[in-house]
């Protein structure tokens, strides 16, 4: 298996580790010096960097206390070039405080060294953010 290969097998992992829930797991997917950023405003809770693993856990603590249901979750396509993995995908969830959905399409980038991650960028569909976190 080449190094491209590895990676977007190593960001499938990830994915699959997160759906699961475990966040054990996942904290053992990165490095000690994990980026994890996205382009979210300051009305979506999860928005901003998070650093190193107690911050990745930090983000999916966030997101959990934030998300009712994940309808749809889904990685479409993967596209990889050396050290570097986008995923093009979408998803659909449930914000708790407001009952709305999120219905977004999103690219997110993973960075990787030696078979673990150690940055994740999301780019989303903010407007759709927005709106799920806006009371009705």
């Amino acid at each position: 298996m080449d190094t491209e290969e590895r990676n977007i097998a190593a960001m499938k992992r990830f994915y699959e580790t997160f759906l699961a829930g475990d966040l054990k797991a996942l904290r053992d997917l990165v490095t000690d010096d994990f980026v994890l950023s996205n382009d979210f405003t300051d009305r979506v809770p999860t928005a901003g960097v998070f650093e190193g693993k107690d911050g990745l856990e930090r983000f999916f603590a966030i997101l959990g206390d934030a998300i009712s249901e994940v309808q749809v979750f889904q990685a479409d396509e993967f596209i990889a070039s050396g050290d570097c993995v986008a995923a093009l995908g979408h998803e659909r969830m449930r914000v708790k405080d407001t009952g709305r959905l999120v219905d977004a399409k999103w690219v997110q980038v993973g960075r990787f060294r030696d078979g673990l991650m150690t940055r994740f960028d999301e780019y989303s569909d903010t407007a759709a953010w927005d709106v799920g976190f806006t009371p009705l």
